[in-house]
């Protein structure tokens, strides 16, 4: 729960992502079981192929993320 998977700070993603097969679509952004050492704010995601930012579980804490233009879900998450 405590994992420090390092930082994500000031930083913009864009056109991440892509289609792997009919409706199996890859994320701008993916958190699977990111711990609540790391630290990730200030962040743009923008413009993907499927949800902006998912999370699979996990305990990390986002601050100040903008998603704009992406696909589906802005956010998203599952198992947690």
């Amino acid at each position: 729960a405590d994992d420090n998977s390092g930082r994500l700070s000031y930083v913009r993603v864009e056109y991440g992502g892509f289609i792997v097969a009919p409706n199996r679509e890859l994320n701008n952004l993916t958190l699977a079981g990111v711990g609540s050492r790391t630290q990730i704010d200030h962040v743009q995601v923008h413009g993907g192929s499927d949800d902006g930012l998912e999370f699979f579980g996990g305990t990390v804490d986002v601050k100040y993320v903008v998603i704009t233009g992406n696909n589906d879900d802005g956010f998203d998450g599952t198992g947690g």
